[in-house]
């Protein structure tokens, strides 16, 4: 969950170019949505701003790295 920046920009390039998958969550969403699309994804890793991992800590089955990406 990354604000739109070229910070974002810049990781879903990185992202894509490591062979990966990017799967948009929206933070507007419930928290049981999210926990839903995070395990019916099967995601290893949520990449974040401290400000969503916030919103995300409630949220099972995704490691979070926050804190390196954006304000």
């Amino acid at each position: 969950m990354l604000p739109a920046s070229a910070a974002c920009q810049g990781t879903i390039l990185g992202i894509l170019w490591a062979g990966k998958a990017v799967v948009p969550l929206n933070f507007l969403l419930q928290p049981a949505e999210v926990a839903y699309m995070v395990a019916d994804a099967n995601l290893d890793l949520v990449i974040s701003t401290e400000y969503f991992q916030k919103l995300m800590s409630d949220i099972p089955g995704a490691d979070l790295l926050s804190g390196a990406i954006g304000p």
